[in-house]
């Protein structure tokens, strides 16, 4: 853990901004308590912005985590995940030129994602498979790069392209040799986490989407997850139909605000 960059006190709180260098701390961001829908997924976020060249940053208030920031400056995007606005606040001011997503509404808000809960108990809807949906080979780590990187634009691949942890998987809809669709999949403390689902333009509307998420469901449940989120725009009434056929239900939001210096730039796929 490295000195502080940055301290605050107000109202009595004294709070200051911590930058994580040691990724053997990051596990112990899984008994903080910073979001209601991603606490199980907080080492994982920050696994993957270290191996990405990123940052992960957390606010203190007397030797309490109160805050965390997990930066991918090669995407331009950082999310933020806390309880109050003020810690949310200093690490918004960390990095200025991204883009950031955050459960609490700061400003410029650019967009609104609803997350979208599904219990596991519950039966699988029917659904006959369209598509032949199988966990993605690592030889075809560069074709996923590719497709993702059409959708999303900026991508950094050193995330994608190293292994994956445990309980995290890569799924694909093959059509013939072609990549129909990409989508993953992360399962910690049994809730999974359903996230970049990509489907090339000319197999959209012929059920990709729909393979991916039974199939992902399927193996979520067998991974002992007890209930599933996933995150989509208020624009993507697509995507929102098709979770609603899986079974999930509107249940949180997460906003993700615009740069509040430099150049604009795009969404990102991941939170």
């Amino acid at each position: 853990m490295s000195a502080a960059t940055t301290r605050v006190v107000e109202q009595g709180e004294d709070m200051e901004v911590r930058r994580l260098e040691d990724p053997a701390t990051f596990d112990r961001l899984a008994h903080v308590d910073l979001s209601d829908w991603f606490n199980p997924f907080l080492p994982t976020f920050a696994r993957d912005a270290a191996r990405s060249g990123g940052a992960v940053r957390i606010v203190v208030r007397e030797d309490e985590t109160v805050g965390l920031a997990i930066a991918h400056p090669n995407e331009k995007v950082v999310s933020i995940f806390g309880r109050t606005r003020r810690a949310a606040e200093m690490l918004r001011r960390e990095d200025p030129a991204c883009a950031a997503f955050c459960e609490i509404e700061l400003e410029p808000v650019g967009e609104v994602f609803w997350i979208f809960r599904r219990p596991l108990r519950e039966p699988e809807p029917d659904h006959r498979f369209r598509h032949a949906v199988r966990t993605a080979d690592p030889s075809e780590s560069g074709e996923i790069a590719r497709r993702m990187r059409e959708e999303y634009g900026q991508l950094d691949d050193r995330w994608l392209l190293s292994a994956p942890e445990e309980g995290e998987t890569c799924f694909v809809a093959a059509a013939g040799d072609e990549l129909a669709g990409v989508a993953w999949a992360c399962v910690r403390a049994q809730r999974a986490r359903l996230h970049s689902l990509v489907v090339a333009p000319r197999y959209r509307r012929l059920g990709v989407a729909t393979d991916l998420l039974m199939a992902r469901l399927l193996w979520a449940r067998a991974s002992g997850a007890t209930d599933a989120i996933l995150e989509i725009s208020e624009h993507n009434h697509a995507s929102q139909e098709v979770a609603g056929l899986g079974g999930f239900r509107p249940a949180g939001r997460i906003f993700w605000m615009r740069p509040t210096h430099g150049p604009r730039v795009g969404s990102a796929a991941r939170p």
